[in-house]
């Protein structure tokens, strides 16, 4: 999957159980360069859509109370782990964000967002950009990197020098323009390490990218 949105649109999946819900997130993305493929309820009908349009993004609406929206993540990432998963959320404690994250989402965001902000916030995802807040990432890397499982060869070694400071930069919460100070790179030297990096380990976006790494032990 490229990461090039400005030739085609950006397709869309929308999944919570009430028809409400549904029909609000899906008013909300209508845009230029944003499709909407559907708004389903349960996880045969998410899949069932996953494998016949292919989206980009999948945004799943998360009540206060109750873990089964979560359930819906390492089912959906196992199986296409390009694509990114928008978590919706009534809470925003920190524990409910760290869960998300764990289990493969690549954004958080309050429901209470404006619509303008949550296309905004497609369009990022869709981008391969961080869409959490950095201290609660920093937070959830230092966690995985105390539980790593240990250094996955192959992917390491697909990394290359420039590829894997890069990288530590990323895991440090890091942006484009940050890294190319950093490093003294052009931003689109850097937009394009961050791409190849993201395709390398197979991921969705910067995010994904990050807990893997430090979840294999790829970087020091």
């Amino acid at each position: 999957m490229g990461r090039s949105v400005k030739s085609r649109s950006i397709k869309v999946l929308i999944v919570d159980r009430c028809p409400l819900v549904r029909a609000g997130l899906t008013a909300m993305l209508k845009g230029s360069g944003i499709k909407v493929l559907g708004a389903v309820k349960t996880l045969d009908e998410t899949s069932g859509l996953v494998r016949e349009h292919s989206p980009n993004i999948v945004v799943v609406h998360k009540r206060s109370t109750g873990t089964e929206e979560l359930d819906l993540l390492p089912h959906i990432k196992q199986k296409w782990p390009k694509i990114a998963v928008l978590i919706v959320a009534a809470s925003q404690s920190p524990s409910d964000l760290l869960d998300a994250v764990r289990h493969g989402c690549s954004g958080y965001i309050n429901e209470e967002i404006t619509p303008a902000e949550l296309r905004r916030v497609i369009r990022g995802l869709a981008r391969g950009e961080c869409i959490l807040p950095p201290e609660l990432l920093k937070v959830m890397l230092r966690d995985l990197a105390q539980a790593r499982i240990g250094r996955h060869v192959t992917i390491g070694n697909r990394l290359t020098v420039p590829e894997r400071d890069v990288l530590r930069l990323i895991i440090q919460g890091r942006t484009n323009q940050q890294i190319a100070r950093d490093l003294r790179y052009s931003l689109g030297t850097v937009k394009g390490y961050v791409e190849r990096i993201i395709e390398k380990l197979e991921v969705s976006d910067r995010t994904q990218a990050a807990v893997k790494a430090v979840r294999l032990g790829l970087v020091d």
